[in-house]
């Protein structure tokens, strides 16, 4: 089975200019681990499975919007 088909949940870990993705598998296993720059987020996740994504911002970018991405209110 692939390894996209097998994604449960993804953690993204916003940075300035670095993004760390975590995916976890349906046992709650690490299945990736990656780390990307804004472009290359935007274009990975485009072709992930539709799941859950939780994300973690500091404080001082918390107003960056991510263009292509839905923003919702806090």
């Amino acid at each position: 089975m692939q390894i996209k088909m097998q994604i449960k949940s993804i953690g993204i870990d916003l940075g300035k200019n670095t993004f760390h993705l975590v995916a976890l598998g349906v046992h709650s296993q690490v299945v990736i681990r990656k780390k990307f720059s804004r472009q290359q987020l935007l274009a990975y996740t485009a072709n992930l499975p539709s799941c859950p994504i939780g994300g973690n911002v500091s404080p001082s970018h918390t107003r960056r919007p991510m263009r292509g991405v839905p923003q919702f209110p806090p």
